[in-house]
């Protein structure tokens, strides 16, 4: 258990536990924000293992079920540096499915390799460095991580449509 608190020198041990996870993972990165502003280390950490051969997919939500609509063009803008930096990523953002509108995904987790697990408060951007206090819970369990592998897929299925390239 990790708990970050809000300070002028914008220090996130969370952000650094999840780094260190994507840097050690070898086979799968899996990741939802509800909320983020991918920074630019996550996004190069991302690049890195997608050269190393690790599959990586990334939910989040979009226009249509984002609930700070004020935050939705560094959202947006983040999401195609990433896409810029790692064309590999397979990177999954809500739509309207039909007459669906998607519920607001409010999940906050990455799953490394099928047994490393981060989950909590904390949302990946630079907002909980400076602003938040945030709790993250950090796990290795195959049952943990494959919950939570189980409720991607079914939130990927349900409410997502993939984003092809930054463009």
């Amino acid at each position: 258990f990790i708990r970050s608190s809000p300070s002028s020198s914008g220090e996130d041990s969370i952000l650094r536990c999840v780094l260190g996870g994507i840097n050690q993972a070898r086979k799968n990165i899996t990741m939802c924000m509800g909320h983020c502003n991918i920074p630019l280390c996550v996004s190069n950490a991302l690049a890195d293992a997608t050269e190393r051969g690790v599959e990586v997919n990334v939910l989040t939500n979009s226009l249509y079920s984002c609930d700070l609509r004020n935050g939705q063009k560094d959202l947006f803008e983040s999401l195609q540096a990433m896409l810029r930096i790692a064309p590999k990523i397979n990177l999954f953002v809500t739509a309207i499915k039909g007459t669906t509108k998607p519920p607001f995904l409010h999940s906050k987790y990455v799953v490394v390799d099928g047994i490393w697990s981060a989950t909590g408060s904390w949302n990946m951007w630079t907002r909980s460095a400076f602003y938040e206090m945030e709790a993250e819970i950090f796990v290795e369990s195959k049952e943990f991580a494959q919950g939570l592998l189980k409720k991607f897929q079914d939130e990927k299925e349900l409410y997502t449509i993939p984003v092809k390239s930054a463009d």
